[in-house]
């Protein structure tokens, strides 16, 4: 049977035995980050209707906004 207090003497057990081991963090899952990625930019506006307003004074703006990571969506 499994005790609270067992489980932790196992755990100081075991630290006391293999001081020096840390845990180290989990490397950074490159499909996560992908997807993380391809979520944010389904957050982003899309540049189209963003600035139809604008008429041709939309230009510079969409030509910023295309170049930068944290602009709108095309």
């Amino acid at each position: 049977m499994l005790t609270l207090d067992g489980l932790r003497r196992q755990v100081r057990e075991q630290a006391a035995a293999a001081p020096e081991q840390k845990a180290a963090p989990l490397p950074a899952d490159p499909a996560k980050t992908k997807m993380a990625r391809s979520i944010e930019r389904a957050e982003k506006p899309d540049c189209k209707t963003r600035y139809a307003g604008l008429g041709l004074l939309a230009i510079p703006v969409l030509a910023v906004q295309s170049a930068r990571e944290d602009g709108c969506n095309w």
